[in-house]
């Protein structure tokens, strides 16, 4: 209705059969996903956080940094310069967010 009013041409179809699944495995080669996982240390009772990256597309995992406080300067926000590095040259084909 918007675009009938501006005199603009009705958007093109796009398809809509596209199921996750199709989504996921067209778009698998740019996609990253981090997280923490944590580990219980019998020895020292203590718990180990881990900060990883997975290359969804080749299924690669890389440990950015292992931390007993997450939240302190060996947490995430410290890691980008750390991911750059591991990835090297492949890291020229990663999407860029937008601003």
């Amino acid at each position: 209705m918007y675009r009938k009013t501006l005199g603009l041409p009705p958007a093109p179809q796009h398809q809509t059969d596209t199921t996750s699944r199709q989504f996921l495995r067209t778009q698998a080669s740019t996609m990253l996903a981090v997280d923490f996982f944590h580990v219980d240390c019998a020895v020292t009772l203590q718990r180990l956080y881990c900060f990883f990256l997975i290359e969804v597309g080749s299924r690669t995992v890389h440990i950015l940094g292992v931390t007993a406080h997450p939240d302190g300067p060996c947490g995430p926000p410290n890691k980008p310069g750390t991911l750059l590095m591991d990835l090297g040259d492949r890291a020229a084909g990663l999407p860029v967010p937008g601003p």
